[in-house]
């Protein structure tokens, strides 16, 4: 039985499968809201990295980079980019894996953002 709590279980189990030779796939924002342009992204959760420093494990981080009415129930659904990043090797550091892999991820989001309008509704209309 695994013990008691979101985070013990995760890593209990994430250990068992990769002892199995399985591979875990991790979304680290825990999260499934679209980024857009004056909308900060949610910071990564840590669970996912403790797990590959603990059993040394390589992270393969990769970019979902979708249109703002990406889960709009209107309309044909548009098109996703995946863009897969070279794998990174955990260390020994926790904090520095998960800013390491938090960049990586986020770069090609904020780019693609910067071109988008801003649909905050408090943000102020330009003519």
């Amino acid at each position: 039985m695994p013990k008691k709590g979101t985070m013990a279980m995760m890593l209990e189990l994430g250990k068992e499968r990769i002892a199995d030779g399985l591979s875990i796939g991790i979304f680290p924002q825990g999260t499934r809201s679209v980024p857009a342009k004056g909308v900060p992204l949610k910071p990564f959760k840590k669970g996912g990295f403790i797990l590959a420093v603990e059993c040394q494990v390589p992270v393969v981080p990769f970019t979902l980079c979708y249109p703002d009415d990406f889960m709009s129930s209107s309309g044909p659904p548009p098109g996703v980019k995946i863009i897969v990043h070279p794998k990174v090797e955990p260390g020994d550091n926790v904090e520095a894996l998960m800013e390491k892999v938090e960049k990586t991820v986020t770069a090609p989001l904020i780019k693609a953002k910067e071109s988008l309008p801003d649909r905050r509704p408090d943000a102020k209309k330009q003519d």
